[in-house]
Formats: C-alpha cells, structure tokens, sequence
C-alpha cells in the first residue's frame, strides 16, 4: 500500500507539467504564470485582486514583466495597482532581501511573497520588510486559487494544462507542507538518501535537491537561533565573504556535490575564517583562507593543530576516527580551505548536533586570541 508521499510521487511521475519544470524550477513557475496571467488578464486579475489595497475600479491585468529590478513577476493592474510577486520554490528569501525589493514602496504598490513552504518569519501571514507589508502564501495556496478560474478557462487545452499544473503543484505542497526538523530527530536520517525513504525517492524524480535545501535551511534556522541568543547582535546569516568582520560569527546553508550543508563560521582575522561544516554525515572543522590569505592558511591550520586550539572533536564525540587518516594531515578545497573531519555517530539527533556546532563556535570566541596569534 502506498503511504500518502508515495501517493504525491506517482502524481509528479506522471506530470508532464512538473518534469518539464525540472529543467528550472524557480524559472518555470514563474515563466508559467507570467503566460497564465498575460492570456486571462480579466479571469486572473479578479483572482489576484485579493492581494490590492485597492480593489475598487477596472483590476483586469494589464501588463506583466519578469525580472523588473531583481523581482520575479511585476503585475499591473487596469486601475494602476501594481502587485510585486517574489517566487521561491527550493529555498526561502531573508527579511534583507524582501527589505531591498520594497525598499521606498509606493502607495500602489502590493507585495507577495510566494514559497512552497511557509516562512518562518511572517506573522498571520503578513511580513513586514522595509517600507511595505508582505503577503505570504504557499503554493498550496496559489493551487487554490487557480482551481478558483479553471472553469472560466473555455479553452479545453489550456484548462488541462491549468488542471496538470494546479494537480502538481498541490503534489509539491503535499511533500513539502514543512521543511522543520524536530529537535529529537535523527540526525543520520536528515539528508542521508541511504538512511532516509523520503529523500531516496524524491532523488528518483530528480526534487532531492529541494528536499535537501528546505532541511538543511531548516537547520541553519535552528543554529542562527541558537548562536543568537548566545551572542546577541553578532550573528548573521549568509553574509558575502568580503563584507564579514572579526569577533562575528556567519550561519550558512547550501549544496555541493548535490549534498547539503550548514556552516558556522568566525572571523578570526581579516580574510582568515575557523569553520564548523556538517555536510552529510561528515562533521568538519575548517580554517578557511581568503582576501589574501590563500595557502597561506594552510600554516595557520598546522600551528592550530600543533597549539592543539583547533582539530579537536571532543564535542561530537569520543574516541571518532578523525579524517584524513595517515600522515596527510588535512583534507582541503581549491588551495585555501583545510580541514580534518569526523562521522556524525548514528544516535546524535539534529539538537545534539547543533549543541556540537555552538560548542565549538565556544571554543572559538574564548580562544580567539590565541587563535589570531597563530594567524
């Protein structure tokens, strides 16, 4: 008997819709809806007139552009509201950039904020950012209200393409109707495809990677929460490396090698971080060398190591095979990122893993002058 995600996936298998979105996911959407809302701008401009503050007058669509200043989908409206939609489908915005997409909003001007899951920053809903107040609605959402024109569509082709794509979304919804990871949650069965049904299957229809971003977001929610209360005003999240500033500490989330991520990272000097990387089941710790630094972090790494400052797993766990093995002494990337690495051990959840992360980012903000000495 299939369980209820087994159910979804044998939807989006058969979607013609969902995989030829495959090729863009964010992209798609909003290509789709862009041709949706151009073709009925009567039919969807009553639809979409929910979101105006003023619905009074003509709101048939009038216009609809792509990428006007960053945003996704700008909307015109025949009595001159404008409605700004932001798409995200495999990862969610931060508060700075709904901030500088309606940074000096206009009285006309109306903003959605449209996620496959729910942010969790919005309030009932609503997100203020900037100057404006977001409305926040999920693709569940948009399913909903699309079901609410599809028998003003008479065009037989266009209501089944409308049907395909309302039927996958609600699909992709169903999958992803949260991205949370709870606290007692294994952490071994998190993102490993090995050791986690869900995530096996949605890499067969190529949406793996979604699954993996949206969790892994999930955790760095969870260590920037952590890390924030502890050190309050100087944590931030996915800083650019050339803005980053000693004594702060920056959360980060993403994919490589088609794994996902979460990182802590301090400053120690300028262009010259200490890393904590848990990517997989491997658990790193890191001295990351840029804005100058280039190999040359690799002699930080080995006074680190010598000083016995760093390259210390007593946080994860005792008596863990350390990583590389023999007498390389670090694994690296591209000349200027080098670590050593444990196993996550099976019985750590995703809190005992985060506690490791803090207690290491500890370790750092109390050694930190040492540890710059070094550099």
């Amino acid at each position: 008997m299939q369980t209820s995600i087994g159910m979804e996936i044998s939807y989006l298998r058969s979607s013609p819709l969902f995989n030829l979105s495959l090729g863009s996911k964010e992209l798609f959407h909003s290509n789709f809806l862009a041709w949706l809302f151009e073709l009925y701008p009567r039919e969807l401009g009553g639809a979409l007139s929910r979101f105006l503050k003023d619905r009074s007058g003509d709101v048939a669509i009038t216009n609809v552009l792509r990428e006007l200043k960053n945003r996704d989908l700008t909307i015109h409206f025949g009595n001159g509201q404008e409605l700004v939609i932001e798409n995200k489908v495999k990862s969610l915005p931060y508060i700075e950039q709904l901030t500088l997409y309606s940074t000096d909003a206009q009285p006309h001007q109306n903003f959605v904020l449209l996620s496959l899951v729910p942010p969790p920053f919005s309030k009932d809903g609503r997100i203020d950012a900037g100057s404006a107040t977001w409305t926040a609605i999920t693709y569940a959402d948009l399913a909903s209200l699309l079901e609410g024109v599809r028998d003003d569509i008479t065009d037989q082709y266009h209501a089944s393409i409308l049907a395909d794509y309302i039927g996958f979304i609600r699909s992709m919804s169903a999958i992803f109707s949260s991205n949370a990871v709870k606290e007692d949650e294994l952490f071994s069965e998190i993102l490993s495809p090995y050791r986690n049904d869900t995530l096996s299957e949605l890499h067969q229809i190529r949406i793996g990677d979604v699954y993996q971003k949206l969790r892994c977001e999930a955790l760095a929610g969870i260590l920037y929460k952590e890390l924030g209360s502890e050190y309050p005003g100087r944590v931030h999240i996915s800083a650019p490396v050339a803005n980053r500033v000693a004594d702060d500490i920056y959360v980060a989330h993403g994919m490589t090698n088609s794994i996902g991520l979460i990182e802590a990272s301090c400053v120690i000097a300028p262009g010259l971080f200490l890393t904590i990387q848990v990517q997989g089941l491997s658990y790193r710790q890191m001295v990351q060398g840029y804005a100058g630094y280039g190999k040359d972090a690799k002699g930080v790494a080995e006074r680190l190591r010598g000083q016995k400052l760093w390259f210390d797993f007593s946080n994860v766990g005792t008596g863990l095979k350390e990583y590389p093995r023999g007498e390389k002494p670090f694994n690296g990337y591209a000349g200027i990122d080098f670590y050593r690495s444990v196993t996550i051990p099976d019985d750590m959840t995703a809190k005992d893993v985060v506690r490791a992360i803090v207690a290491d980012v500890r370790r750092i903000v109390t050694h930190r002058s040492e540890m710059s000495a070094a550099a």
